[in-house]
């Protein structure tokens, strides 16, 4: 099976860097002064993913961020009154999608099980709280998936043997904690910058890399 070789767009990472700025400017300057609950603390989230791959060494096909969701678990832990270690597990979608070339369009989806494991920064201790990430991100490949649609019908094929099974990025992002009774509702906005070539296949005149790159929304709770 023939991969498909995609071509990023530059848009991801300055939309989450303008998106993150947009989501904890406000929030520094209004937060109220509370004491926060300290200690471990488990929370859930979900959310949506807006996934693109980068390639290099290779003629690409352009194209646009393919929508996948993303759901999981997190612990908090204080480290100190500013600073928290969050692990997370998390199981994500990722890939890319082509642009529509003479009624033909490809779709590459991933599914990871994926282990951040961010140092959180806290500038404001009030009810809302807003929060800097930053941490590597390992993930495991559970599956991989094309869906070539062409005018003469759809094909589907299993790439899960041409994707390396493990890869590793660097989070980078922002959220922002509003107290609810004893827990939290928590906004989170990050970038996923994959730092592996994920392509499996490098024989003969395949020289090409394939890398993750991902911005994810997301809402969850923080008991």
């Amino acid at each position: 099976m023939t991969m498909i070789t995609i071509k990023t767009t530059t848009t991801l990472p300055a939309l989450a860097a303008l998106l993150v700025a947009a989501l904890l400017t406000p929030a520094i300057a209004s937060a109220q002064p509370a004491e926060p609950r300290q200690g471990t603390r488990l929370g859930f989230r979900g959310g949506i993913n807006f996934a693109d791959l980068d390639t290099d060494g290779a003629s690409s096909e352009s194209i646009h961020a393919t929508e996948g969701f993303v759901l999981g678990a997190f612990i908090t832990s204080s480290v100190g009154p500013l600073l928290s270690l969050q692990p997370e597990l998390l199981l994500t979608w990722k890939g890319g999608e082509t642009d529509e070339v003479l009624g033909s369009q490809a779709k590459v989806r991933l599914t990871y099980l994926e282990v951040p494991i961010l140092l959180k920064l806290s500038p404001s201790r009030g009810r809302v709280r807003p929060a800097f990430l930053v941490g590597p991100a390992i993930s495991l490949l559970l599956d991989g998936n094309s869906r070539a649609r062409t005018p003469f019908g759809t094909v589907e094929s299993d790439i899960t043997d041409e994707i390396e099974t493990l890869d590793l990025g660097l989070v980078f992002g922002g959220s922002l904690e509003v107290g609810a009774g004893r827990g939290a509702v928590v906004v989170d906005i990050r970038y996923t910058l994959g730092l592996l070539d994920i392509d499996e296949r490098r024989e003969g005149e395949n020289q090409r890399e394939l890398r993750n790159r991902v911005l994810t929304l997301s809402l969850g709770f923080l008991f």
